[in-house]
């Protein structure tokens, strides 16, 4: 693709996957913004789709960047592959908004993310508030971690008061389906080769996993209210699907490894692996993809689920120690700096 010559500060990137439907719910709010059209563009990223996004974009939307994969790479590795796109293509890039497909947004979310992220300098990312797509309950105000690292959505089932509407606060992290990232935040933490979005986790987790790494180089990630994020949760992956079970627990395990700072990595491993019993006890605390699945494919299905999640992490065991090496010995953080974002 050929280098654009415009000044562009800001790139909305979105990830789709047999996705038109939802594009043709999103992208009329994405173009209704308060920020001037010119302060901004939009990078969709299409993984291999069978429907016909390619053409609907091309006919409704000619001003978005379309960028075809011949298969579905996930939804990190496309990810990278819209950043490394638009840092080489636009000028002056400071900024990626990560948008999932499966949205809608008020027409003051580019102008909230952009305000937000320029006013909080030590910030490597921002988020607003997510609900529903009935607008009834929240799906997200951050990234809650777990002393075993299992990662939730804060508020997410809460219904929506208006209670996270006046309180602008730092949080752990930002959930991928919905941010603002600095684009010299997103450079100091490549793993190497436009590796932002790890692209060995393909989906779920990553974006805990990048928050880590945010953290562990020094960056804040902060909560900013004023605007609104309707959205499908996991209407791609599925809520309850083995394809979502079986990334997010490896992933999190992956997390841990890589991640855990020090002797903390033992301690955090023996966490998790005890937060099997409180799944299996139903503890209100701990509610991953694993205890959501466990209705429909019972008690035998979630072991032999768990058994393949171990023998990957077995398999790609190499690998991450590799990059947990190159993480740790670059840390600007411990242990004692994440445990104050952890909940019991």
């Amino acid at each position: 693709m050929s280098r654009i010559s415009n000044k562009i500060n800001n790139v909305v990137l979105i990830v789709s996957y047999n996705g038109r439907d939802h594009l043709e719910k999103l992208l009329p709010s994405l173009f209704d913004q308060t920020i001037s059209k010119d302060l901004y563009r939009v990078v969709v990223v299409d993984n291999g789709s069978s429907d016909t996004t390619e053409v609907f974009l091309g006919k409704k939307y000619p001003e978005i960047i379309f960028i075809p994969l011949s298969k579905n790479k996930g939804f990190a590795e496309a990810n990278n592959i819209g950043i490394k796109y638009s840092a080489t293509n636009f000028e002056g890039l400071e900024n990626i908004i990560f948008l999932n497909n499966d949205t809608m947004v008020s027409s003051n979310f580019l102008e909230i993310l952009t305000d937000g992220i320029n006013r909080h300098t030590d910030a490597a990312s921002v988020q607003t508030k997510i609900v529903s797509m009935d607008s009834k309950t929240i799906d997200s105000v951050g990234i809650s971690l777990h002393r075993s690292f299992n990662a939730v959505n804060t508020g997410q089932g809460e219904l929506d008061t208006g209670q996270h509407d006046n309180s602008e606060r730092e949080i752990f992290g930002t959930t991928g389906s919905a941010m603002i990232a600095k684009i010299e935040a997103l450079r100091s933490c490549d793993l190497g080769d436009n590796n932002y979005f790890d692209r060995l986790y393909f989906a779920y987790n990553e974006d805990v996993d990048l928050a880590l790494r945010f953290r562990s180089s020094g960056y804040s990630s902060w909560y900013v209210p004023g605007a609104t994020v309707r959205h499908v949760h996991s209407a791609t992956g599925g809520n309850q699907s083995k394809f979502k079970a079986f990334h997010s627990h490896r992933n999190t395990i992956f997390n841990i490894i890589k991640n855990a700072p020090g002797f903390s990595v033992f301690t955090t491993l023996a966490a998790f692996v005890g937060s099997y019993f409180s799944q299996i006890k139903n503890n209100k605390e701990i509610k991953t993809s694993l205890s959501k699945l466990k209705g429909n494919i019972g008690s035998l299905g979630i072991i032999m689920l768990v058994l393949r999640v171990w023998i990957s992490v077995i398999i790609y065991i190499p690998v991450i120690l590799l990059k947990r090496y190159f993480l740790q010995r670059g840390t600007k953080i411990g242990f004692k700096d994440i445990k104050r974002w952890l909940y019991i």
